[in-house]
């Protein structure tokens, strides 16, 4: 079983890490500048310190309404004394905070009220590279961060909701940038991803609290951008959960969705890995709609109304999937598509299916059960067959993710028993017998 998930998100913790670690170019000499406060010296604006500061100085800003429209030209490393009470309002007329360098770190700020243009944003990377962009409140914004032609960048740890557009946009030209940990609620997108790729969208909460106007429309949305992935989300509430069209190349992988009309949604997007994602009480779990060589593998679908749908798609591979309790499980209308992986790899396992296992082999011909039904599974509204249906779920064999490590935890505690016991054992086969030295003694004093 490949482990696709733990490579992606291995791969994603080393890209923060190094993110993380190196966000600012050497420089010996950097300061920490004050705004706000009582202590002398203090700047009274956040633009004047920014102004007064050298490349690689650090800005503490401490708690208090800030009133201001900001723009960061050089290095620097931006700190509020609170994210919740370290506020910089824009007055509906924002960008609020508008970032032009390198290597710029912005963190514990409640950034509001930058207006409702698509246009704009509670902060902007503009042509901005290897900046870190973590722990802040963002709300009451067009869109909440914007990155354009921005590339090389974390967005980590951020509360961003209620933003009139996106609240995190890529467009256009933001390669290779990485949105992780991010909770992100009532947006019109959580994160939109339009023309730039490479990204890493990953482990972010998006989710729907409140039932607004122009709320919610996707989760995670990629438009005309490739080679993107979009890993381990939790994503609920929504229109569309995770939604790709006119994209190819991408991953998505490791997600959770639940409660939205489409979970995963493909739309003219073609060789896309769909893997070891979980989607359940959607209305439709997965989507592909013209749409090819795509690969739908690993994932746990269940309690959707439809579990998964293609149309006008051809060239995908569907297989070690668990549909479970769907009420129309899956069809394939006007495609030509793959339903297993062969033998002896197999199809997907089925709640509704039900056969013998009596025969094994390509043909299902030989004497002797396989754990592959007998006979073939006919998929809904074509000609497409699931042909080596798997007849125990594939997330209930102990070499799953789980259980292979739930197995591997059991055999070295019985290997440790074992090693206990024999030690024993051992040690009092080597002790002397006294009783027998007790009975020699006594035949000596007699």
């Amino acid at each position: 079983m490949r482990k696709a998930s733990f490579v992606v998100a291995f791969a994603v913790f080393l890209l923060s890490f190094h993110m993380t670690v190196e966000v600012l170019p050497q420089n010996a000499t950097a300061d920490t500048v004050y705004v706000g406060g009582t202590g002398p010296g203090n700047y009274s604006t956040i633009q004047g310190a920014i102004d007064a500061s050298d490349i690689g100085d650090t800005l503490h800003i401490y708690s208090g309404t800030y009133f201001e429209h900001i723009v960061v030209g050089k290095a620097l490393t931006l700190i509020g004394e609170n994210r919740d009470t370290t506020i910089i309002d824009g007055s509906d007329a924002g960008p609020i905070i508008n970032v032009t360098a390198d290597w710029v770190n912005i963190s514990g700020f409640n950034i509001t009220n930058g207006g409702v243009s698509s246009k704009t944003g509670g902060i902007v990377l503009h042509h901005s590279q290897n900046c870190y962009i973590a722990d802040n409140l963002v709300s009451g914004n067009g869109n909440g961060m914007w990155l354009t032609y921005a590339s090389y960048n974390t967005i980590s740890g951020n509360h961003v909701f209620m933003n009139m557009w996106d609240g995190i946009e890529l467009y256009p030209s933001s390669n290779d940038n990485t949105i992780i940990g991010n909770t992100i609620h009532d947006n019109w997108f959580g994160v939109g991803v339009w023309y730039s790729n490479s990204n890493v969208i990953s482990s972010n909460d998006i989710y729907s609290e409140f039932n607004m106007v122009n709320d919610d429309h996707a989760g995670v949305a990629v438009g005309y951008s490739n080679d993107n992935t979009i890993a381990n989300n939790s994503v609920s509430e929504q229109r569309t959960g995770i939604s790709l069209h006119d994209s190819d190349n991408n991953i998505i992988s490791g997600n959770s969705g639940f409660l939205n009309r489409y979970a995963i949604d493909l739309f003219r997007s073609n060789n896309t890995i769909i893997d070891y994602n979980t989607v359940y009480d959607n209305s439709n779990g997965i989507s592909i709609i013209v749409s090819n060589n795509n690969t739908i593998s690993d994932n746990v679908i269940y309690s959707n109304s439809y579990g998964l749908q293609i149309e006008s798609s051809s060239g995908n591979k569907i297989y070690h999937n668990e549909f479970t309790d769907n009420l129309d499980q899956a069809y394939d209308h006007n495609g030509t598509n793959q339903w297993d992986n062969g033998y002896p790899s197999g199809g997907n396992y089925w709640s509704d299916y039900s056969a013998y296992d009596w025969f094994s082999g390509p043909n299902q011909n030989e004497l002797a059960g396989d754990g592959i039904g007998d006979s073939p599974r006919q998929i809904e509204a074509g000609s497409c067959k699931d042909r080596y249906p798997i007849l125990v779920r594939p997330s209930k064999s102990i070499f799953n993710e789980i259980g292979f490590w739930i197995a591997v935890i059991l055999v070295l505690v019985l290997v440790a028993l074992a090693v206990f016991f024999f030690k024993r054992r051992k040690k009092k086969e080597e002790e002397p017998d006294k009783s027998s030295e007790e009975e020699f003694e006594n035949e000596i004093a007699v």
